[in-house]
């Protein structure tokens, strides 16, 4: 989830995935440039599950999102 979007950012986007039965338990990483501890905190109590900062490494990314989907490293 992007954390600043146009039209709906990821601080709008993650509370409504959160409140609905469908979404809820879906895991959420966050890509954002915001790295302060505080920016850390709100993403963790808005509900994402994992912060990513940007610029991203592809690698690191992909390793994240297996880790969540269950899939072997290699």
């Amino acid at each position: 989830m992007d954390m600043q979007m146009p039209v709906m950012d990821g601080w709008t986007a993650v509370p409504i995935l959160r409140a609905d039965p469908r979404t809820q338990s879906l895991p959420i990483i966050a890509l954002t440039a915001q790295v302060k501890p505080e920016d850390k905190q709100r993403i963790k109590e808005i509900g994402c599950t994992e912060h990513m900062p940007k610029p991203m490494v592809p690698d690191d990314l992909v390793a994240l999102v297996k880790r969540y989907l269950a899939v072997p490293s290699h």
